[in-house]
C-alpha cells in the first residue's frame, strides 16, 4: 500500500516508474471531485529539526521555490516539484495550489480502492 510508505520509498518509486507505467496521485480540492494528477518530479525534504505529523493535507513548502509538501505515514516529507493534471501540460506543483487559493488540498486513496476496501 503506497500510502503507507516513506518519502524516500515514494521518491524512488517515482524515479523507477517515470517512463512506464508512470506515477499518479489523487488530489481532492475542497469538496470538488477528486483529480488524478501525474507526478513527474519529486524530492525528499531532509530536515533534521522538525518532525511532521502524518496527514493527508498537501501544503505549500516554506519558501517561494518550494513545491507542495506531502507528509508520509512516518513523518518524512515528499516534495512534489512538478505535476500534470489530465489534459494539461506539466507545470510546477506550486502552481496547482495557487490555482485554488484558500482551499485545502488533500491526497486520497484512488476511488476504486476505496470501494474495494469497504
Amino acid at each position: 500500500k503506497v500510502w503507507q510508505e516513506s518519502a524516500i520509498s515514494c521518491h524512488n518509486r517515482l524515479r523507477g516508474f517515470s517512463m512506464w507505467p508512470q506515477t499518479y496521485l489523487w488530489l481532492q480540492v475542497g469538496d470538488r471531485e477528486p483529480t488524478k494528477v501525474k507526478v513527474t518530479e519529486t524530492r525528499v525534504v531532509v530536515n533534521n529539526t522538525t518532525t511532521a505529523e502524518p496527514t493527508n493535507v498537501v501544503q505549500l513548502g516554506p519558501t517561494k521555490q518550494s513545491g507542495l509538501y506531502v507528509v508520509c505515514f512516518d513523518g518524512s516529507i515528499l516534495e512534489l516539484i512538478q505535476v500534470q493534471p489530465a489534459t494539461r501540460k506539466a507545470f510546477p506543483a506550486r502552481d496547482f495550489q495557487n490555482g485554488y487559493p484558500g482551499e485545502t488540498i488533500r491526497w486520497i486513496k484512488p476511488p476504486d480502492e476505496n470501494e474495494l476496501n469497504e
